[in-house]
């Protein structure tokens, strides 16, 4: 007997470090679930914050110092590679993530094949390789690194300035908020007939509940 695909809405901007641990899981368990059907939605974190009156968590010095750890444990648990830029907080303060997630705004709309690939390489640039994500160079060689075609990544590039694409990220990031989405990752499975959020990468397991799909770790590194 054929098992339903089920929808679920992965809402992430690649400036949140969290949001890299989720994606890469949910990315590689969509692989293994049969039950799961992964929409990727990038959506902007700065957007999500001022509306909500969220802060980051490095804003608060006890909890900076516990994620300086945390993330490590997590992302080693996962098998995941990941390693803070030295310059975290003029990343995630000062330059963000605008064009970067107009960026993969234009990939989902014009060529949603690449944008698994293309959002990973910007989470690898940010939380591996210490690299930028905001200078078109940057973003050249994300999509480069993902295999997308120079024309179509030139192309991609030129769309961060296009009003619709804008329009885009402004809508999806409306959809993570109708949601009642505060902070990223965050995702939504319906469930008993209603959507149902879940906030941050700890909560894969409840998802997994949900979906009826069990998490194959520790036993094996996806």
């Amino acid at each position: 007997m054929a098992v339903t695909r089920r929808s679920v809405k992965l809402f992430y901007d690649v400036l949140s470090p969290y949001s890299y641990i989720a994606f890469e899981v949910l990315t590689k368990c969509n692989k293994l679930w049969p039950s799961m059907d992964l929409q990727l939605k990038p959506v902007l974190i700065s957007g999500i914050m001022q509306k909500t009156g969220n802060s980051p968590p490095g804003m608060l010095p006890a909890r900076a110092k516990y994620m300086g750890k945390d993330i490590y444990r997590v992302a080693d648990y996962y098998g995941i590679e990941f390693k803070f830029p030295p310059d975290v907080f003029d990343i995630m303060m000062n330059k963000g993530s605008l064009k970067a997630q107009r960026l993969l705004t234009a990939a989902k709309i014009d060529a949603s094949d690449h944008l698994e690939e293309l959002s990973r390489q910007l989470f690898r640039r940010i939380w591996y390789k210490s690299e930028g994500i905001t200078e078109d160079g940057s973003l050249k060689s994300a999509c480069n690194s993902a295999g997308i075609p120079h024309d179509l990544s030139d192309k991609f590039i030129e769309l961060t300035a296009n009003d619709d694409i804008k329009e885009e990220l402004k809508v999806t990031t409306a959809e993570a908020l109708d949601h009642g989405v505060f902070g990223l990752p965050s995702f939504v499975v319906e469930h008993n007939g209603k959507p149902q959020m879940m906030f941050g990468s700890d909560r894969i397991f409840l998802l997994a509940h949900y979906l009826g799909e069990s998490l194959p770790y520790p036993q094996a590194k996806l």
